[in-house]
């Protein structure tokens, strides 16, 4: 009889402990308003294609609409070089110019108005019949997760990208990312 007590003991400990756990995992899922401003960012971004090449063109239109899905102004811009726009080339260089929601905090200004923004787990999926985001991107996408996340301060909640050099990515590989997106992007979505 006490082996039983112990046993509903540890299992009840158990509970809250998960439960703790998953209510400090949970910030990138909560769904209430933020008070956000635009925060204008310049990065560089460096890929080398073990498997995969771009023209200059392509890898600016992926990195591009990578960066809107994870929150970014609609007007970024993304300039490559090391190829020219036709021809593809496994090292490409890039110049991103855009502006992430940035929690307003104490530094609101009257020159960068703030505006409502949710809190929002977004995944990026590599699917093997090549829509958005294709078999291939798979290189693209971990050097993402290496070069921008970190820039961006956006947190990764989930990653089972496992892309090796030669080989063909099998099934469907995600990345999940918290970020904060407009209320007019959560609603459209």
């Amino acid at each position: 009889m006490n082996l039983s007590k112990l046993f509903l003991s540890l299992l009840a400990a158990s509970c809250l402990l998960q439960s703790g756990i998953a209510s400090t995992q949970s910030p990138a899922v909560r769904t209430e308003n933020v008070q956000v401003q635009w925060q204008p960012h310049k990065l560089d971004f460096h890929f080398m294609g073990f498997r995969t090449y771009y023209s200059c063109t392509s890898l600016e239109d992926r990195l591009e609409q990578l960066l809107r899905d994870l929150g970014a102004k609609p007007d970024v811009r993304v300039s490559a070089t090391g190829c020219s726009p036709a021809e593809i080339s496994r090292t490409i260089t890039a110049r991103i110019h855009l502006s992430m929601p940035a929690d307003a905090g104490s530094t609101v200004t009257t020159d960068n108005p703030v505006f409502p923004a949710q809190r929002k787990t977004v995944t990026l999926a590599i699917h093997s019949s090549g829509r958005q985001i294709g078999a291939g991107d798979c290189e693209l996408l971990e050097q993402v997760r290496d070069q921008l996340l970190p820039a961006l301060q956006l947190e990764i909640v989930k990653d089972d990208l496992r892309c090796f050099p030669g080989q063909e990515v099998l099934g469907n590989r995600t990345m999940q990312v918290a970020a904060l997106v407009t209320l007019a992007e959560v609603a459209g979505k």
